[in-house]
């Protein structure tokens, strides 16, 4: 709560140490919930910053502890920024699997689940013939099998 303070009154620097000395108390015993939402926090920063290296080591972190939705979402974020549309695809459907239903995690993972299956060409009324012909149709289809019925 503090760093966010510090954020909203733009002491990036004093935010980010914040957190800094959250995750070192936390390492040495404050409760995971703390430390898997200063991990998200400081990567959906890092995130607006495109800085999505340095994001994607603190979504991993928070992944590490516990799997949460909002972790997926961010990770999937990533993927398609980086134009991985397959791996982006798999984070926002276990996103959304993770999420509460009604929330708005689960409706910005769905909604984003249908741009990463456009971007792999996986809807609209020519779907079928548009999945066999995709290159990734033939090299891992059953991924793709798995990730359109689930």
């Amino acid at each position: 709560m503090y760093s966010m303070i510090l954020r909203s009154r733009g002491d990036r620097a004093g935010a980010k140490e914040a957190l800094n000395d959250l995750f070192s108390r936390a390492e040495k015993g404050l409760a995971a919930a703390s430390l898997v939402d200063a991990h998200l926090q400081m990567a959906e920063w890092l995130l607006e910053e495109e800085e999505l290296q340095e994001s994607e080591k603190h979504i991993l972190a928070a992944m590490r502890v516990r799997e949460e939705a909002k972790a997926y979402f961010n990770h999937g974020l990533i993927f398609l920024a980086r134009g991985d549309s397959l791996n982006a695809l798999q984070s926002f459907r276990r996103g959304r699997q993770l999420s509460e239903p009604g929330s708005a995690v689960e409706a910005e993972c769905a909604r984003m689940l249908q741009k990463s299956l456009g971007a792999l060409g996986l809807t609209g009324p020519s779907a079928t013939r548009t999945e066999r012909a995709h290159p990734l149709y033939y090299n891992q289809s059953n991924v793709l099998s798995t990730l359109l019925v689930g």
